[in-house]
């Protein structure tokens, strides 16, 4: 994985007017984060998007963690069948040590496991445009400058 500029010295420029989501997805199945980038690409959702474009491999963990320090919130695409892998897990564990606040966007299909909310405290709301974005705007208000 190529981890690009020297990280340590880079810094993400608090004062940007978009706020900054870092989107947990499984890459076995994109279609949730599909559905949030089409969203997106409408206009009806205004975010910077901090998600690693990268499956599970050398660096992931450094890249994430710098992302999700970043960022002003975590949105959790659930996976199908509640199979929840090991990067969704560190991920998680990674926004609960920042204390980022941490979205499930469920549908009638999809929720993550009752004992991951519990145990990360994750607010689960269905997946529609606008609670997400007003979601993200509570985020943006609440960023630490």
């Amino acid at each position: 994985m190529k981890i690009g500029r020297n990280k340590h010295l880079h810094k993400a420029n608090p004062k940007s007017s978009r706020a900054r989501v870092f989107i947990s997805y499984s890459f076995k199945d994109r279609s949730q984060k599909a559905l949030v980038d089409i969203h997106k690409g409408s206009k009806s959702i205004d975010f910077t998007d901090y998600s690693i474009k990268s499956p599970y491999d050398y660096g992931w963990k450094s890249s994430a963690k710098y992302r999700i320090r970043n960022s002003d919130m975590v949105c959790v695409c659930p996976p199908r069948n509640d199979e929840v892998g090991k990067g969704m897990i560190d991920e998680l564990k990674i926004a609960k040590r920042y204390k980022k606040p941490i979205i499930s966007l469920n549908t009638n299909q999809r929720s993550l496991p009752k004992k991951l909310v519990k145990k990360y405290g994750i607010k689960e709301i269905p997946h529609n445009c606008s609670k997400l974005q007003k979601e993200i705007d509570k985020s943006r208000k609440n960023r630490k400058v």
